[in-house]
């Protein structure tokens, strides 16, 4: 029996009058505190969750759960990790992309929106263990074989103002997975593998992701990247919705692949599962680990206004057929 989604709106009542669910861009890793019966109306306190942390541009934070500590992304490409105490005064890098990832320079949105471990990641005996997944902005093209970066082929010029960054301009959208070593302490950035690149085009609308869902896949929350003139054009490309992709395959070498013995999955390796109005502006994508709801924040701007606005969707429990 398949499971279906129930009421969406019913669900976001019940999940809103429990959880309050916060989603915040900082210079430095916050926390929210408040008296444990404290009522919805009552005054919540916003603090330093690591005053002595130095971890600028801050943009998102992963939770390892093998050993608890916490990797911390800034936006130009940095990736570094740290004990999850409050008294914490060093970072060590895991990644650094400040190479390839195109920052968040002038008036254009940029850099790494999202980076995701793999449910198995850090477990011996699991052959993703040392698989984690990275969704940025790139200067550089792929190679000829299009599954690596030529970093010898960058292209650091590219337009800074949005007025000039409508079209093609040599940058992409793209989701990378790197491996860290058994035992080591950093990352092999030789070990990327693109598993999908898309041109960049205008200033705005990335989206945001990647997570995984309780149903193992890797969800993408892909911005329109501000295409106005077609915003519905959705037949011939990924712009505007959310993306489920299977990442544990196995390739044959004859062009097939196959999901592992063991799944429960249905052969289905990419599919769209929303709407491109959902995922319209750069958006922070996260997933509950008490319910079947993937939370996507986006930004939602008028004339004389930009307001947050919030929607979940089920992750797991999404019709197959």
């Amino acid at each position: 029996m398949t499971l279906m989604p129930v009421d969406i709106a019913t669900r976001f009542e019940k999940l809103m009058s429990t959880y309050l669910v916060i989603a915040l861009i900082c210079l430095a890793p916050i926390v929210v505190q408040a008296q444990v019966g404290m009522g919805v109306n009552e005054d919540w306190a916003v603090v330093p969750a690591f005053p002595n942390l130095p971890v600028p541009l801050t943009v998102t934070v992963t939770h390892n759960p093998v050993n608890g500590q916490l990797w911390v992304t800034s936006w130009d490409g940095l990736i570094q990790v740290f004990d999850n105490e409050p008294d914490v005064s060093s970072a060590q890098t895991i990644l650094d992309l400040r190479d390839r990832v195109l920052a968040p320079v002038g008036n254009i949105d940029g850099g790494v929106f999202g980076v995701a471990l793999h449910p198995e990641f850090g477990q011996m005996d699991s052959p993703f263990r040392n698989y984690f997944y990275v969704y940025h902005a790139s200067f550089c093209p792929l190679n000829a074989e299009l599954d690596t970066v030529d970093l010898s082929a960058c292209n650091p010029d590219y337009p800074t103002n949005a007025r000039d960054m409508e079209g093609f301009h040599g940058v992409y959208l793209r989701l990378s997975r790197f491996e860290i070593p058994d035992e080591a302490t950093e990352a092999n950035k030789a070990s990327e593998v693109v598993l999908f690149n898309i041109r960049y085009i205008n200033a705005f609308h990335r989206g945001g992701g990647p997570i995984f869902g309780m149903d193992g896949y890797l969800y993408m929350a892909m911005g329109d990247q501000s295409n106005t003139a077609y915003p519905q054009t959705i037949h011939d490309n990924l712009n505007g919705g959310v993306l489920r992709l299977a990442v544990d395959v196995t390739e044959h070498g004859d062009g097939t692949w196959s999901c592992p013995a063991n799944s429960h999955l249905p052969p289905a390796r990419f599919r769209r599962i929303s709407t491109r109005r959902a995922t319209k502006s750069r958006a922070d994508f996260t997933a509950s680990p008490m319910t079947t709801l993937g939370w996507m924040r986006a930004v939602i701007s008028t004339l004389r206004s930009i307001l947050p606005s919030a929607c979940a969707i089920p992750i797991g429990l999404l019709p197959t057929g």
